[in-house]
């Protein structure tokens, strides 16, 4: 799909001599920045979701895609290089546990934590 995408977006980025693939959408054609590229995502995802979610931008993106990665198994050196991080330790951050993952096993592993009931053996009093 991405590919596809891709493929579609250049049949109608415009024809100029700026190598960058991604750019400005009215002439003079530049290259889209960090910057720009942030208030265009911030303000699409504020159009779809409004204030529900607690930070808007490419990072917001970026980190639900690592997060998603890591949930469906994905090793932490492959998401690491499609981040483009130079040090493994800087992908660390996405292995956070959620607090609800955390719950969720506590609930599904409370029942080892309650010691068995043992029957004991009724006293005889005299």
């Amino acid at each position: 799909r991405c590919q596809q995408a891709l493929a579609d977006y250049l049949t109608i980025r415009p024809h100029c001599s700026n190598p960058r693939l991604f750019l400005t959408l009215r002439a003079p054609w530049r290259p889209l920045t960090k910057t720009i590229l942030d208030k265009r995502v911030r303000w699409r995802l504020k159009e779809r979701f409004g204030n529900s979610l607690p930070a808007y931008g490419c990072h917001v993106l970026r980190h639900s895609f690592a997060k998603a990665m890591l949930d469906r198994g994905a090793p932490l050196s492959h998401i690491s290089v499609l981040l483009g991080h130079q040090a493994l330790q800087s992908t660390y951050v996405y292995t956070r546990i959620s607090i609800e993952e955390m719950r969720e096993v506590a609930d599904n592993y409370a029942c080892l934590l309650v010691p068995p009931q043992i029957d004991k053996p009724a006293i005889a009093h005299q």
